[in-house]
């Protein structure tokens, strides 16, 4: 063996024997310290020769070019430039390839390590959702809306290895009790983390959903809200439902009351369980407030003896978080005076919800038309007082929700007689109101 050339810990020599070059690099350099040889055989190099340039002295310039850039590593990047093994380079060759110039390896490291390993600890799905829920109501979040999002969270939960705990009474007697959700196992059997949580998972939760176009994009909104709160506390680094398209929704048939059904409602609530419920009807009916909204009003935000009775709905207390202040018609204003406690909360009752449930089922005679107060005011002012009052005072984000989905739904007869509704308006007097006059219906059957 004859050493030919070295540089620090890099030399290359020939073996004669074998009719080859070799380059070695030394041990001190290596990660597993052990030295690190390339050969470069006569052989390879006999296809290439020439009358000038033998096969040894081919593979003797490859040796000292490979030799010399082996250097140049060294001096640029140090011993680090050897800390590769052999599968570590084809791996990274591999990557390379697949990447094709869209991204260098560190980038695409770094999003790998962004979507799979969390800033924070890692948190089990299972444990989120009640942390999720728990701070929700801790903010003050209306009952109704924590059971909504509680079942399709826990539904995700499940679908991803989690184990629900046991529903309170209150939640089971919410829902007939039984549980709303049935949910496949998950093949595995291993609760996921958060951070494990895919789209594909959120796809297969609302799968098993049978949904319509309008509830498919409430859950998908839910469980986005769920996981940017997630982000927030570091348990993710992405959000597995945010690039979920929503779907085209299709506007639904808003139930209302007619104005007979919401005199017997009215007088029901005067006459029954001391009249407790008549505020909850009466603002309902004439203010259009959200059913959460009622539960959280108290007296002192109902102000009656101004010149202009309003009800202040706080920011706290508002769904969209603004404030909003709501005009008291001059009927609903008679009703109201008609109550004898007028403090603390408007509705008194510890489970108001059982309570009109067994009101409107005495004195409707039919299905209750979901909402029914609160589109019942909307539709009859929008067609009264313009889509611009009614979706001002309904909270609404825009005039076109209004216009769509209320207005055609009464006619301004119906409307008058609907705010002309005062507490000793008998249904007699009411029919009246709602009859066509003669000329109007001698004009009708001409037509």
């Amino acid at each position: 063996m004859r050493v030919t050339k070295r540089f620090e810990g890099i030399s290359f020599y020939r073996e004669s024997k074998k009719s080859r070059w070799c380059v070695r690099i030394s041990g001190r350099l290596t990660p597993s310290g052990k030295e690190q040889k390339k050969r470069f055989p006569d052989s390879d190099f006999a296809a290439q020769a020439t009358e000038t340039a033998s096969p040894s002295q081919l593979a003797y310039a490859a040796a000292k070019q490979w030799a010399a850039k082996q250097e140049t590593r060294k001096q640029e990047q140090g011993s680090v430039a050897f800390t590769l093994t052999p599968g570590q380079n084809l791996d990274a060759i591999a990557a390379l390839k697949l990447l094709d110039g869209r991204a260098s390896l560190v980038d695409a490291a770094s999003e790998l390590l962004r979507q799979r390993f969390p800033r924070g600890d890692k948190q089990l799905i299972g444990i989120a959702v009640q942390a999720y829920i728990e701070e929700l109501t801790k903010l003050g979040r209306s009952p109704v809306y924590v059971a909504g999002l509680d079942d399709p969270l826990w539904a995700l939960a499940q679908l991803c290895g989690a184990i629900r705990p046991e529903m309170s009474d209150e939640n089971i007697r919410r829902r007939g009790g039984r549980r709303r959700y049935q949910v496949p196992p998950m093949a595995g059997g291993r609760e996921k983390h958060v951070h494990e949580v895919t789209t594909a998972d959120v796809e297969k939760f609302l799968a098993c959903r049978k949904l319509s176009p309008n509830g498919y994009n409430h859950y998908v909104q839910d469980v986005a809200r769920f996981f940017r709160w997630c982000e927030r506390q570091a348990w993710t680094n992405t959000n597995p439902a945010a690039r979920i398209p929503l779907k085209s929704e299709v506007p639904t048939e808003i139930g209302i009351l007619t104005p007979l059904e919401a005199l017997r409602l009215l007088t029901a609530a005067k006459e029954r369980s001391g009249g407790q419920l008549l505020p909850f009807v009466v603002l309902g009916l004439y203010t259009g407030l959200r059913t959460a909204e009622l539960h959280r009003l108290t007296w002192d935000r109902v102000l009656l003896d101004d010149d202009e009775p309003r009800v202040l709905l706080p920011a706290r207390s508002a769904k969209d978080r603004e404030f909003r202040g709501v005009d008291i018609p001059a009927n609903a204003a008679e009703w109201l005076k008609m109550v004898p406690f007028k403090t603390g909360k408007v509705v008194p009752l510890s489970n108001p919800a059982d309570s009109f449930t067994l009101l409107h089922k005495s004195c409707l005679g039919r299905p209750w038309p979901k909402n029914g107060l609160r589109h019942s005011r909307v539709s009859y002012t929008a067609r009264l007082h313009g889509e611009s009052k009614a979706s001002e005072d309904a909270g609404h984000e825009s005039v076109r929700m209004t216009r769509q989905r209320y207005k055609a739904l009464v006619t301004k007869r119906q409307a008058q007689a609907y705010f002309s509704i005062y507490p000793e308006t008998t249904p007699q007097e009411l029919e009246v109101m709602l009859a066509i006059p003669s000329h109007d219906a001698t004009r009708a059957a001409s037509a």
